[in-house]
């Protein structure tokens, strides 16, 4: 009897190990060389899409093929692209810029160019040029009279005979960028010996439109958005489409009456205004046309 049993408890383990080799060798099998039974179900990430295989253990992505959107919609899979990744800055003409997801090419991030109050330049032209997207508008051969461009007022790079090259060759380096606060700076620097030539400020106007422009877009429903400066007088379009943007947002401005110096004075842009229409041919509306025209500029507490 007990022979039986030891016996019995014997095939019971042979079986046992014949199972689990045969599960192994399954395993083996649905992994490698067998063949592949898709899903009638899409899978997708923002790259592709495929179809899994059914076999218990494979993990081969079939069909696989890159998206083909419909604006951000894959055709085939009805994925929806995540805008995970995007382009750098895109532009096509003097007022629009932005970028694209690298995935689907939808337009994400569309504002207008930001220009710069001054002239911006190089060797041979002088232009607007937007601080976001770096984009020059309106490039233009310099005119030199005296030793200087006539428009820009950009000079001359002098010959030295000192240098090697007579400073023949240059370059526009940025040292420090402008902020809300404070400008920045460029200087000209011979190729030829490393000389600085000239040193030129670069505005903190441009930031300061930029900041404005962003609390306004970032304002709470029906909030007031306070700004004060000590330095500038005028505000962008960016500014003003800002503003017509949020007709639900109110603009409180101070600012001093001679710009850097003079009275603190304030005045209110009432939700809902017209801002635009404040605007001039170049694109700007100064502090006291504003608020002459809506009446409600006061001395500051």
């Amino acid at each position: 009897m007990k022979k039986r049993i030891l016996a019995g408890v014997a095939a019971a383990l042979l079986l046992l190990c014949a199972l689990t080799l045969g599960g192994m060798a399954m395993t083996a099998a649905a992994t490698s060389g067998h063949p592949h039974v898709a899903e009638a179900d899409w899978q997708a990430d923002d790259n592709g899409h495929w179809h899994n295989c059914t076999v218990s253990g494979c993990t081969e992505k079939l069909d696989y093929r890159t998206h083909t959107f419909n604006v951000d919609r894959c055709a085939d899979c009805n994925y929806k692209c995540n805008h995970s990744n995007y382009s750098d800055w895109k532009y096509t003409d003097d007022i629009w810029h932005w970028k694209e997801c690298t995935s689907c090419s939808r337009k994400e991030y569309v504002e207008y160019h930001v220009y710069f109050q001054d002239l911006r330049s190089d060797q041979l032209h002088h232009f607007k040029k937007c601080e976001t997207c770096g984009y020059e508008h309106n490039k233009e051969a310099h005119i030199w009279i005296g030793g200087s461009c006539s428009v820009c007022g950009r000079l001359a790079p002098p010959v030295n005979t000192h240098c090697a090259t007579g400073h023949a060759s240059y370059t526009w380096q940025t040292v420090t960028e402008p902020d809300v606060h404070n400008d920045g700076e460029e200087i000209c620097v011979c190729e030829g010996c490393g000389q600085v030539l000239y040193r030129v400020p670069l505005s903190a106007y441009g930031p300061f439109q930029k900041v404005t422009a962003e609390k306004i877009q970032n304002a709470a429903q029906g909030a007031t958005v306070e700004i004060t400066t000590s330095r500038w007088y005028s505000f962008h379009r960016s500014v003003m489409e800002a503003l017509a943007a949020r007709p639900d947002v109110t603009l409180v401005v101070s600012f001093l009456s001679e710009g850097y110096k003079g009275d603190r004075l304030t005045f209110t842009i009432p939700a809902g205004t017209d801002t635009v229409a404040f605007l001039n041919e170049e694109g700007y509306a100064g502090f006291f046309y504003i608020s002459g025209m809506l009446g409600t500029l006061r001395p500051a507490n």
